[in-house]
């Protein structure tokens, strides 16, 4: 198994969805919680290696300091989703309804899907 449905996940099981967030790079404007996420993911990151180190080479841990950081990852990889699906709902209801943005110039600029 893999993803969110594996016990202790692997780096290549949190690297995918990331790695497609090129993809969704025109939904930047509209994301809300980007920089919880990304707080999060760099520590979580930074931990991961120390905690498995700890439970498997020194003995000091358990596997439970390991399970709550793959558990911390499904719960950040899921705001990320979550996040990511409410901001192309935003954008195509701004797309839509014709909404409003400043421009950096202040110039007032109406997008529109027609």
């Amino acid at each position: 198994s893999s993803g969110i449905n594996a016990e202790y996940g692997s780096v290549g099981d949190y690297a995918v969805p990331f790695a497609m967030l090129p993809i969704w790079s025109h939904l930047a404007r509209y994301l809300q919680q980007s920089y919880i996420v990304a707080i999060a993911t760099v520590v979580l990151t930074l931990l991961w290696p120390v905690l498995w180190y700890l439970w498997t080479h020194c003995l000091n841990a358990n596997s439970n300091f390991y399970f709550a950081i793959t558990l911390a990852f499904v719960l950040f990889q899921s705001f990320l989703l979550s996040d990511v699906l409410f901001a192309k709902m935003r954008r195509d209801y701004a797309l839509t309804n014709g909404i409003v943005h400043k421009k950096v110039d202040g110039v007032d600029t109406v997008v529109t899907l027609n």
